[in-house]
């Protein structure tokens, strides 16, 4: 991690929880969680990890859109359609 003050948008690291990524490893669906998605629904600002599902890091279900854009079942698994897109 870089000390210091940084651009956030450009670092590789989570800040906050809409960056947290848990490894799919752990097995969770690409699903969204329902205690997660009510959690955003309500629209609390900033609750902390275990606010948003009671089951936290064991749940099977994928919470928010990282969990569910980098999950293996979708990540890269299909050809871009632009057609000025090379490979």
């Amino acid at each position: 991690p870089k000390g210091g003050p940084h651009d956030w948008e450009a670092c590789v690291y989570a800040h906050t929880y809409r960056d947290w990524r848990r490894t799919p490893m752990l097995g969770y669906s690409s699903r969204p969680c329902p205690h997660w998605s009510l959690s955003v629904a309500e629209g609390a600002k900033h609750p902390n990890y275990g606010e948003r599902c009671p089951r936290g890091m064991g749940c099977q279900f994928a919470h928010g859109s990282k969990e569910q854009l980098y999950h293996p079942n979708f990540y890269k698994t299909s050809p871009c359609s632009e057609f000025q897109c090379r490979p």
